[in-house]
């Protein structure tokens, strides 16, 4: 199982580094504002087959395109050039186990001022190894404790929330460190209206009278 990805190979801008040449600028509005969307995918490796399979690729590259156009970002390269990206990447790096991954799109290093400054041709793209699937621990067996947050679920009308951008993620770190300052395991987050919305980082499911709801 992976447990690092500071050892595998980076797609960066349209080639295949090594991750100590895979450099971004700390100037870079992704870096200084959290300006970037991204997906968060998984890849399974198939012993009989010698094959490692990605999985529903075409319609995590559909919602990162879907986000990107929300966000006003104008993709630096096709649905194909994207598809082609995690293959190759994948390939470079001869993964014969289960890996999870990210695609980020983020802008680049736009100079000082304002965000509104940023142009399209200034984007970047780059994909890396987050390390395998989650083991099976304690916490899947016996639950955990949670608490409700003193957070609100940003709202769609403030920032696009239900797009995958890094800086959206703001709201469920600030809801977990709370819970765990306060004793607890993990948070729920609630709605400004106070509905049930989340976790940080996952989605709620519910077992009501034999029902699942989602």
């Amino acid at each position: 199982m992976v447990t690092q990805y500071a050892h595998h190979k980076v797609w960066l801008n349209g080639a295949v580094v090594e991750p100590e040449d895979a450099k971004v600028s700390v100037f870079t509005a992704t870096a200084m504002r959290g300006a970037n969307v991204y997906e968060g995918l998984r890849a399974y490796w198939n012993e009989d087959q010698g094959n490692l399979f990605v999985w529903k690729l075409d319609q995590h590259l559909e919602r990162l395109f879907q986000n990107m156009k929300t966000m006003r970002i104008t993709p630096p390269y096709s649905v194909e050039e994207y598809r082609r990206a995690v293959l190759d990447w994948a390939g470079e790096n001869g993964f014969r186990e289960d890996v999870h991954f990210r695609l980020v799109t983020y802008f680049g290093d736009g100079g000082p001022g304002d965000i509104k400054k940023y142009k399209p041709d200034e984007i970047e793209f780059g994909a890396w190894i987050a390390g395998g699937p989650r083991k099976h621990d304690e916490a899947l067996e016996k639950g955990i404790n949670v608490g409700v947050s003193s957070w609100r679920r940003i709202n769609d009308d403030s920032v696009p929330a239900r797009v995958k951008a890094g800086s959206n993620y703001q709201n469920s770190r600030l809801a977990g460190v709370e819970a765990r300052v306060n004793g607890y395991d993990d948070a729920l987050i609630l709605t400004r209206d106070g509905k049930l919305a989340e976790a940080p980082g996952a989605n709620v499911m519910l077992v009501r009278d034999g029902e699942l709801i989602t």
